[in-house]
């Protein structure tokens, strides 16, 4: 009993283990491309300006993606904040620009 009750935890957590990485993978590109799309809209840029990066999932159960815009002499950053299920931006953050060049030159 003892060794069957055994295989079946290492069967489980193999299994977990396995299905992870997937879903994330799967899940990843939408909310990428959504947040991307966002900050694209927020800034009358074209979604090709922005950069985007997975941040990865929080203890809330929400998932963080970073972005950046860049012009010649100022960088925009900002997040993208996805609910539990990630199909939807919860919270949008635009941070203050920080200058590509001396600040007097702006």
């Amino acid at each position: 009993m003892y060794k069957f009750m055994k295989f079946g935890a290492i069967a489980t957590g193999i299994v977990l283990i396995a299905t992870m990485p997937v879903f994330a993978h799967q899940s990843t590109p939408a909310l990428l491309s959504a947040c991307k799309n966002r900050a694209a809209t927020a800034y009358g840029v074209s979604p090709r300006r922005i950069s985007v990066k997975f941040e990865g999932h929080r203890v809330d159960g929400t998932h963080a993606v970073n972005f950046t815009y860049t012009t010649r002499k100022v960088i925009y950053t900002g997040q993208c904040s996805f609910n539990a299920r990630g199909n939807r931006i919860v919270k949008f953050v635009k941070n203050r620009p920080y200058s590509r060049v001396d600040e007097g030159a702006l």
